[in-house]
C-alpha cells in the first residue's frame, strides 16, 4: 500500500468584515468560521467516496479547517489532529490599514517579501513542507487528510516544486 495524502482547502469561511470585534487581524483570521455555505459544502465533501476509510486527520488549528475537517472525522469516526503548521500565512500587521497598497504584487514579485512580524511566502511552504514530511513519515502507508489553507497549500505545492 502506499501512503496517500488529501490536502483540502476549508470549506466557505464567513467574510471577516461581518465581525464586529476588535481583535487583531491575525486573530479574526484564527476565528473565522465557515459561512452557512461553507457548512453545508463541508458536510456534501465529507460523504464523497474518497475521502472514506481515511486513518488519521490533520487540520490548521484556525476554526474554518477545524469546521471543514469535523464533517470528514465524523463520516471516518475519527479524531482530527490539530497541527499550527498547516495554518494560514502569518501577514504581521494588526488590520487591514496597515497592508501597503502593493503588497500583492511585491509578494509575488519576492517570495520573500514579508511585512512586520508575518511570514513570507517561501516561509509558509518551508513551514507546511517540513510538517507534511513529518506526518508521511510518522504514518507510513496510510490515508490521510490535511485540512489547511490556500495561501499554504499553494506554497506548499511551490516548495515540492
Amino acid at each position: 500500500m502506499n501512503t496517500i495524502i488529501y490536502l483540502i482547502r476549508h470549506s466557505q469561511a464567513m467574510k471577516m468584515e461581518d465581525y464586529k470585534y476588535e481583535d487583531s487581524l491575525q486573530l479574526k483570521n484564527e476565528k473565522n468560521v465557515l459561512s452557512v455555505e461553507g457548512e453545508r459544502k463541508a458536510k456534501i465533501l465529507s460523504k464523497i467516496d474518497e475521502l472514506k476509510n481515511i486513518d488519521i486527520i490533520f487540520s490548521s488549528s484556525y476554526a474554518r479547517a477545524m469546521s471543514t475537517a469535523k464533517y470528514i472525522a465524523n463520516e471516518n469516526n475519527l479524531n482530527i489532529f490539530i497541527d499550527e503548521e498547516f495554518g494560514e500565512r502569518k501577514f504581521g500587521i494588526n488590520n487591514w490599514d496597515e497592508k501597503p497598497q502593493d503588497f500583492e504584487q511585491k509578494q509575488f514579485e519576492d517570495i520573500d517579501y514579508k511585512i512586520g512580524n508575518g511570514e513570507s511566502l517561501r516561509e509558509v511552504g518551508e513551514r507546511t513542507y517540513n510538517e507534511l514530511m513529518k506526518i508521511v513519515e510518522l504514518n507510513e502507508n496510510k490515508r490521510i487528510v490535511i485540512v489547511s489553507h490556500a495561501t499554504a497549500i499553494t506554497n506548499l505545492f511551490r516548495k515540492i516544486g
